[in-house]
């Protein structure tokens, strides 16, 4: 019965296990890099615009070639003015709070610019 188990072990190993890891992987990193961003841009846009945002931002991060990310944030201020983070992510250090890549900022209908860092840059 050890045999049978060790085998199947080895077999999912070689077939599969791989594609699993590397979902997860991605997985984890589309996270970060949303949930990074969610602070960071909502940081960003409240000092290039000097207004207080209700919420963080809502992001969401497609995968781009490599470990690039697409992504769209938005959000509001109380009073229902929109804020919304737009363009690439090439790269995210969530424990220091830096996410680079270019990333248009807009508030109310304005452009703010864009970045290529947002955070402890």
């Amino acid at each position: 019965m050890r045999g049978i188990l060790i085998g199947l072990g080895v077999l999912l190993a070689l077939t599969g296990c791989s594609g699993i890891q590397e979902d997860v992987r991605d997985g984890v990193q589309q996270g970060t890099v949303e949930g990074t961003l969610n602070v960071m841009g909502r940081i960003a846009v409240e000092e290039a615009a000097g207004v207080k945002l209700k919420d963080e931002l809502d992001c969401v991060a497609k995968p781009l070639d490599g470990d690039a990310h697409q992504v769209e944030c938005a959000g509001h201020t109380k009073d229902g003015r929109k804020a919304s983070v737009k363009g690439s992510v090439t790269s995210v250090d969530a424990a220091k709070g830096i996410v680079r890549g270019k990333l248009a900022l807009a508030f109310d209908g304005k452009d703010l610019g864009v970045k290529e860092c947002v955070g402890v840059c």
